[in-house]
């Protein structure tokens, strides 16, 4: 079997997982009348609010006692910045709410950043919040992520020997952004990264499965089963389709 037919056999057990064991995928066979072949396609905007029906019936989400699950997911960060910046300085991602992590993978230092604007008391907290990750930066240095607005509002804050910014941005503004770049959705995560040696921006086909069904991108985490997602249409990836980068033999998005 050749990778391209096991990336889409891995597609199809995710589907398969998806209907037999996930309230929200069961309702379409259910409005239907038949069993489905294939889910119907989401926009990502429109799952915010369905986590209750995104996860397995035997791994339900509770609110009570773990964060939410559209927060919890790190893999496909560390895929990313494998790929748009290879290296083992701290991590610092720049976003709207502080998370009680502190590691990414095998040990390496994380934290997140708040910008002004954040969901704080006041800018004392949000300044109060944010020194450990300053602190990890002057450190070593620091590799980071965030939309270009964040990284303007955030970096004149953090003073570090050595500082790698990596641009978070959708789909279709990924493409082109020169530079180290992510591509990333609310719902699904990071999708995507600049590949510094060919220029391609390289889809995370390892935790992704991506193809473009009547013109429209739509995308089926692989590995992902809290929450589910089966052909999700991301955000602002009208016009984006699938290739290839003949220089690593993987998919990309362009």
């Amino acid at each position: 079997m050749t990778t391209v037919q096991r990336w889409e056999a891995a597609r199809r057990r995710a589907v398969a997982r998806a209907f037999s064991e996930v309230p929200y995928y069961r309702e379409q066979w259910a409005a239907a009348g038949r069993r489905l072949d294939e889910p119907a396609p989401a926009a990502s905007a429109g799952l915010a609010d369905q986590l209750f029906r995104l996860c397995p019936l035997g791994s339900p989400f509770r609110p009570t006692r773990e964060p939410s699950l559209w927060l919890a997911e790190t893999a496909t960060l560390r895929a990313a910045l494998a790929v748009a910046a290879p290296s083992r300085l701290p991590v610092i991602e720049a976003g709207p709410s502080m998370l009680d992590r502190r590691t990414l993978d095998r040990g390496r230092p994380y934290a997140v950043i708040l910008p002004p604007g954040a969901d704080v008391v006041d800018e004392s907290r949000r300044r109060a919040l944010n020194e450990r990750a300053v602190g990890l930066a002057a450190g070593s240095g620091a590799v980071v992520v965030g939309a270009r607005d964040e990284l303007d509002a955030v970096l004149p804050e953090i003073i570090a020997p050595s500082l790698i910014t990596v641009v978070r941005a959708s789909a279709a503004e990924a493409i082109t952004t020169s530079g180290p770049v992510v591509a990333h959705d609310p719902a699904l995560g990071y999708l995507a990264a600049r590949h510094p040696a060919c220029g391609a921006l390289h889809l995370l086909w390892r935790h992704h499965h991506a193809r473009v069904v009547d013109g429209v991108l739509q995308v089926t985490s692989l590995r992902r089963r809290r929450p589910t997602l089966c052909s999700v249409v991301p955000h602002d990836s009208g016009g984006v389709t699938v290739d290839r980068c003949h220089a690593h033999d993987t998919p990309t998005l362009a």
